[in-house]
């Protein structure tokens, strides 16, 4: 496979002016909000699965942190099988789909046509059976080829908007400020992030499992990098593991030959993954740690670092798969099962 270095100027340009274009979406979300936000509303569910859920996690962290409301995140097939008793007429869907034909997406906003509840979708791609279906979308149409850079950018508009309705988000105005910023921001955190992946890619493309583990609010996306890019797109066996829960089983699994990736972000769960490197460094060789301490983030104010910390490692994570996909050969495109047989 030809090496393709997609680190220069030009690309840097396109990705800011991508990522700005995702940007200029935040009228439309905000109009959305506007509409659905009503009085009777009960409550928000945030419903993806597998990598969509996953950087829904996040979002779920930090509802948790600055709102009252009462949000639910999902997992579609799951909530098609099981339920849920809060869902109702009275509930607001948000969902995520980037091919816009996700078949357990397509059946949850036909359930909830059932019951009456309002339904709104982010959806990567033009004229798709999902956005002539939901209720309300977003199409989000200029993206990172490596990353789900857009797709954060997305929720964010929609998470501080949501907020701002509920007067939960004083500091709204100064928060989008700081959202315009990001792409020339995130530009620098994949120059480095690059540097890393590739070394990265060096070093353990041929590794045979790898321990991934993170806390807080970068969870998801760390999880999503395990399973959606180096097992599903390079089929390198992985485990994902919380920080939470590394010391309630997965410990064990750690000796001098055990690759360990931890993530490290900078809210309250930074201790616990500063115990997990301790540890690792003590009885295992082969340690990587990504902090999102590490990137300078210029033009961000101190205060909102923590809330990118999602998408910070997602741009640097991101960069290592151009890297993997050439050190190992194995066209980040090719699947032997994902949407290629009936399952």
């Amino acid at each position: 496979m030809s090496r393709m270095n997609y680190m220069t100027p030009e690309y840097e340009e396109t990705y800011i002016k991508n990522m700005e274009k995702i940007l200029s979406l935040r009228p439309q979300v905000e109009k959305i909000v506007d509409q659905v936000m009503t009085p009777e509303k009960k409550n928000l569910f945030l419903v993806g699965i597998g990598g969509t859920l996953a950087i829904m996690l996040p979002f779920m962290k930090m509802f948790k942190k600055m709102s009252d409301a009462p949000v639910y995140a999902e997992n579609a097939a799951e909530l098609l099988a099981e339920g849920n008793r809060e869902l109702c007429s009275d509930s607001v869907i948000f969902l995520m789909s980037d091919s816009g034909s996700t078949k357990e997406i397509i059946e949850v906003i036909k359930m909830a046509k059932e019951i009456g509840a309002v339904t709104i979708c982010g959806i990567g791609h033009k004229d798709t059976p999902i956005e002539k279906l939901v209720d309300h979308s977003v199409l989000y149409l200029y993206k990172d080829a490596y990353t789900a850079d857009a797709d954060y950018l997305l929720q964010y508009m929609f998470f501080a908007y949501y907020l701002e309705k509920r007067g939960e988000f004083p500091d709204y105005q100064k928060f989008t400020e700081n959202l315009a910023r990001l792409p020339k921001a995130l530009v620098e955190v994949k120059r480095q992030g690059d540097i890393q992946g590739e070394e990265y890619a060096k070093k353990y493309h041929k590794e045979d499992y790898t321990i991934f583990t993170a806390g807080g609010n970068i969870w998801g996306e760390i999880y999503c990098f395990a399973m959606c890019v180096l097992e599903e797109m390079q089929w390198i066996r992985t485990k994902s593991v919380t920080a939470s829960d590394f010391f309630h089983g997965t410990l064990e699994l750690v000796d001098e030959d055990t690759h360990v990736f931890i993530a490290k972000c900078e809210d309250e769960s930074r201790p616990v993954t500063d115990r997990i490197e301790k540890f690792c460094r003590q009885y295992s060789d082969k340690v990587t740690v990504y902090d999102t301490k590490d990137y300078a983030l210029e033009g961000i104010d101190p205060e909102y670092r923590s809330m990118f910390s999602p998408l910070v490692i997602c741009a640097a994570v991101g960069r290592i798969s151009p890297h993997m996909e050439y050190a190992t050969g194995h066209s980040l495109a090719f699947r032997r099962y994902y949407k290629v047989v009936d399952y």
